[in-house]
């Protein structure tokens, strides 16, 4: 008997090492509290430390590498730039800074997207009683990312068939027509993908008013009381002034 193997399948089986998604929507408020209070370079940087360690728990070492390293590269950036006395400068600076402060937010969504199941999600959010309401649009949201990257993904590669170029040179030059072969397809496939993902979710019976059992049996362990402290410590500390305190 020929036994053919599907590695998707055998990778989804594979235990894995996350955290609870409840731990994870906690400690993506709390750094929302953290980032947007008035806090200085300590305080940011023991912010992106703290997640860096929740990606070495996951086992994302490369993740963790190439956030180091954006993470200084956009400081060294806001240092340089501050430094010229020219409005278009400056207003690069402003942008850098926006960037900075959105960093960690965006780094640890992305993470928060990536490790959980929608499955993990919707089972989680029951356990804690929000509102279907709620729990749909979540969920769709959290598979609709993934989507929208595979689907820009497919748009490239169809373009590089018809010998249409994402170069530097039709950056500058032809700027709206690139936009507009981007854009046009992928607004019309997330149109559609929207609907699917909407249908695939109602199809499992999220929306059903009887009791929905779950395959995922979710538990806090010591991980999550951990780093859950280590953020909640750290947004104490940003509320009394940030980490600049104890310095």
């Amino acid at each position: 008997m020929e036994i053919i193997e599907n590695s998707s399948f055998k990778t989804d089986l594979q235990p894995y090492r996350s955290l609870d998604p409840r731990t994870k929507l906690l400690i993506l408020v709390l750094i929302n509290i953290i980032i947007f209070f008035h806090t200085g370079f300590y305080t940011e940087t023991a912010c992106v430390i703290l997640i860096c360690a929740v990606m070495l728990y996951h086992k994302r070492y490369l993740s963790c590498v190439k956030i180091i390293t954006l993470y200084a590269a956009l400081w060294s950036l806001i240092m340089v730039s501050i430094r010229f006395q020219n409005i278009m400068v400056a207003m690069l600076s402003i942008i850098f800074i926006l960037v900075r402060k959105i960093f960690p937010v965006m780094i640890f969504g992305t993470l928060l997207i990536s490790s959980t199941r929608v499955g993990e999600m919707i089972s989680a959010l029951q356990q804690i009683r929000i509102p279907k309401n709620i729990i749909i649009p979540l969920t769709v949201t959290i598979r609709f990312f993934p989507t929208i990257r595979e689907e820009f993904s497919c748009i490239l590669d169809a373009m590089k068939i018809r010998k249409i170029r994402v170069s530097f040179k039709n950056i500058v030059f032809h700027p709206l027509l690139l936009m507009e072969h981007i854009l046009v397809p992928m607004m019309l496939r997330l149109s559609s993908v929207a609907e699917e993902l909407s249908a695939a979710v109602a199809t499992r019976g999220i929306d059903s008013s009887k009791p929905r059992t779950s395959y995922y049996q979710l538990e806090f362990g010591t991980a999550d009381v951990v780093f859950i402290l280590l953020f909640f410590t750290l947004m104490l500390l940003t509320l009394k002034g940030g980490v600049e305190v104890l310095l």
